[in-house]
């Protein structure tokens, strides 16, 4: 009965997306003047769409809520790079004409009663647009650059959770052929090459499209255990990283703990912070950390969802593979593939020691990254068997600095550096 129900439209159905801004409680100003109005839905997140009326002025689009007296969200025309009907997948309201407004950060959608009123609406935007000058005038209403790229909507908890790759709705997102190691790869690539300039136009426009495809990539058919598995969310991780640098700027050390905790991709139908991908995904078979620092999030608890996505792949190298951008480290992401996986772990382990690790002769103390602290239980709880494990990465002449101090009867002193909140201005891509 409840499927028959389903199936035959009912009377809220009849109702939604009828009338006009008055039948919604809506009181349209006098002033200006409005070129069209119409009911529409607005896509707020992929799965939920929202009834709003919709005021057209010259310069901007108006939407209110029923019985909201100023808008919830204007859209200057000025900001629109493109107007379309077609939709690159399936269509995720049957028998409801879409209307696809785009910025280069983000496409909106709106469903319409008819066709007629979305035509009528798809003119009167590109005739407006035909009339804009290319340099728009001031006093005209401009989005928070900073803004118009994320998704913050309430499909995710916390509330605060940013949203990176949400150009595209999964509906209107084209489909992963490659594996999903080399995609995330391809994705880390074109990140990392795009330069500050490039990233407020077309380039960062298409890179934003591609990060959109993550929505449909089968999560459940990537072995947990593969090297494959490792290459991908190491990848994504600094695809990520690299992606909400470009959009909203390095993290300083008051907004570090915010900027891993909420900076997100959706993939396959979940969820993904930089924080979740490295406690519960990366690191998530390896120990715990040990005393973080004030300025980081807490580690999630072991209830959180997201260890189910843990590496059995994983090990303590990965702790030299993921860079947060921290200028304690140096300023290179590799990029991670399965053919020669051993290797570029290695290499990322000799390199993070061989630019951060000091030794001091004379005082007999080895300085080590604080890495090698926070996550001491992946070396050996010991400071000196945290040291002996890192032997095996350095090159030559630390390799025999540090051999010479261990053969003596008096062991070294093993100290850490602090780890500095301050970021790097810049990532390089090592992709050897």
């Amino acid at each position: 009965r409840f499927l028959g129900l389903m199936r035959r439209p009912q009377v809220l159905d009849r109702w939604f997306l009828a009338g006009g801004p008055a039948d919604m409680g809506v009181v349209v100003p006098p002033r200006p003047p409005t070129m069209l109005e119409a009911v529409v839905g607005r896509c707020q997140w992929d799965t939920h769409w929202r009834e709003e009326a919709a005021l057209m002025y010259p310069a901007h689009i108006s939407f209110f809520a029923p019985l909201a007296r100023k808008p919830v969200w204007v859209l200057p025309l000025h900001e629109l790079t493109g107007v379309r009907v077609e939709l690159q997948g399936s269509d995720p309201l049957p028998g409801l004409p879409l209307l696809c407004l785009e910025t280069c950060g983000r496409v909106h959608y709106l469903c319409f009663r008819s066709e007629a009123t979305r035509d009528e609406w798809a003119s009167a935007v590109l005739n407006q647009l035909s009339d804009m000058p290319e340099v728009p005038p001031t006093g005209l209403l401009v989005s928070d650059p900073r803004e118009s790229y994320v998704l913050k909507g309430g499909q995710w908890r916390p509330a605060d959770r940013t949203i990176l790759n949400a150009r595209r709705a999964a509906f209107d997102a084209e489909a992963v052929d490659a594996a999903p190691w080399a995609f995330a790869a391809s994705l880390l690539r074109q990140a990392c090459e795009m330069t500050p300039e490039e990233a407020q136009g077309d380039a960062l426009s298409r890179f934003l499209d591609e990060t959109a495809r993550l929505k449909l990539v089968d999560l459940d058919a990537i072995d947990l255990g593969s090297p494959e598995a490792l290459c991908f969310f190491g990848n994504l991780y600094h695809t990520l990283l690299q992606h909400a640098r470009l959009v909203l700027g390095p993290p300083t050390p008051q907004t570090w703990a915010l900027f891993f905790a909420s900076v997100s991709y959706e993939v396959g139908g979940d969820v993904f912070s930089l924080w979740e991908l490295e406690q519960c995904v990366l690191r998530g078979v390896l120990s715990k950390p040990k005393a973080l620092p004030r300025q980081m999030p807490p580690v999630p608890p072991p209830s959180d969802d997201h260890f189910a996505y843990s590496l059995a792949a994983s090990d303590q190298r990965v702790n030299f593979v993921l860079n947060p951008g921290s200028a304690s480290l140096p300023n290179v992401v590799f990029v991670l593939r399965p053919l020669d996986l051993v290797e570029r772990m290695n290499g990322a382990a000799q390199h993070v020691l061989t630019s951060t690790m000091r030794i001091d002769l004379r005082r007999r103390t080895v300085y080590l990254p604080k890495v090698c602290e926070l996550y001491r239980g992946d070396f050996g709880d010991d400071p000196q068997l945290v040291l002996r494990h890192c032997l095996r990465y350095l090159e030559q002449e630390q390799l025999e600095a540090v051999s010479y101090l261990l053969e003596h009867p008096k062991p070294p002193h093993v100290r850490f550096d602090t780890f500095r909140f301050n970021s790097h201005e810049s990532l390089q891509l090592r992709d050897w």
